[in-house]
């Protein structure tokens, strides 16, 4: 498999510092991991459609329906990438009273056992994307959502349900989009109960500005794009490692992540090592969803305290098979990853 000359570098000091059979083994690690993902379910639907052209009479683009593909997003996708990597995978998400729970549940992969907090007069949130065949560039997005907060009612359940759950698992993933399922009280509950707590806090148009990783009291791992991190950090021009550094230290966390698109993965530890992966992907179907593939694996990996370049080597490697994949039509398989980093690796 072809590597950029920085990709070869990383790769050939990480086979100097690491036997052979490292990757099998840290994969291993992670299948005895109780692992709860806490987040809003998105429901993603892709409705591809061919361009016919200018309207006669207006400033628009008309187009031709072809078909349309729902995939199970949000949440939901990074408990079903969990599930191929540990033992026990458990799902809190909230649903809306629209009769998506079926479908929903027919999405979730073997051993995802999923807790539904239902809205009552609320839909499922879904992000409808108009995608053009055959190039796949998307044109544009409808969401249905209401990200106001829980009623106090339901509030109330989650946070009975967790202070009793929460001791129980070795790492509990937040997947917060911000839409309203993780309120204050929530986020301070997971904060002071849970025994590893990984985050990663999105930034999206439904609340640019509003919704930062620093809402969190604390987080043992926080993942994040560099756009997030600079939100967050209100820091637009530093280095991304010295951003990187910066912000871990003020969120006292033991290890973030940065995600870069083309430029790869930047991963700070506590000791102020920083460990930079290029892109590993040579080639790119659609990119969303690859950040969540990234937090599904490397949050385990950090909370098995795996070193921190394998940390960032393996959930790389989960962002590449990601993105060879349309939305989250699939989940990503450890036999997947494992094939690919042994590619890399030889």
């Amino acid at each position: 498999m072809p590597v950029d000359p920085e990709g070869r570098r990383f790769l050939d000091g990480f086979r100097a510092r690491h036997p052979a059979g490292v990757v099998r083994e840290a994969l291993a690690a992670l299948r005895p991991l109780r692992v709860l993902v806490i987040g809003e379910a998105i429901v993603d639907e892709y409705r591809y459609c061919v361009a016919l052209g200018k309207a006669n009479k207006d400033a628009m683009i008309s187009t031709r329906h072809v078909r349309v593909e729902r995939h199970a997003g949000g949440a939901l996708a990074c408990a079903n990438h969990v599930a191929g990597f540990c033992g026990a995978v458990d799902l809190v998400t909230g649903l809306g009273d629209d009769g998506q729970e079926a479908f929903v549940r027919g999405r979730l992969a073997t051993g995802v056992h999923p807790r539904f907090v239902v809205r009552a007069g609320s839909p499922t949130i879904t992000k409808r994307r108009y995608v053009s065949e055959p190039s796949l560039a998307k044109l544009f997005e409808v969401v249905t959502m209401d990200d106001t907060p829980l009623p106090t009612a339901l509030e109330e359940d989650l946070l009975a349900h967790l202070d009793a759950a929460l001791s129980g698992y070795d790492v509990v993933i937040a997947t917060d989009y911000g839409h309203g399922f993780l309120g204050p009280r929530t986020v301070e509950l997971l904060a002071a109960r849970a025994r590893y707590l990984a985050v990663n806090t999105q930034a999206n148009p439904g609340n640019l500005g509003f919704h930062v990783v620093t809402r969190y009291p604390r987080a043992d791992y926080v993942c994040l794009d560099e756009g997030e991190a600079r939100l967050a950090a209100r820091d637009r021009w530093s280095p991304a490692a010295e951003l990187a550094r910066a912000l871990r230290a003020s969120l006292r966390s033991s290890a973030l992540s940065l995600t870069r698109a083309q430029h790869g993965v930047l991963v700070a530890g506590a000791d102020g090592t920083v460990w930079e992966v290029p892109a590993l992907a040579r080639a790119v179907v659609d990119r969303m969803g690859a950040g969540d593939a990234f937090l599904a694996v490397s949050a385990p990996c950090a909370a098995a305290g795996l070193p921190l370049d394998v940390v960032a080597l393996l959930g790389s490697a989960a962002g590449a098979v990601a993105v060879g994949i349309v939305g989250n039509r699939s989940a990503v398989e450890p036999g997947a990853v494992e094939r690919l980093l042994g590619e890399l690796l030889a």
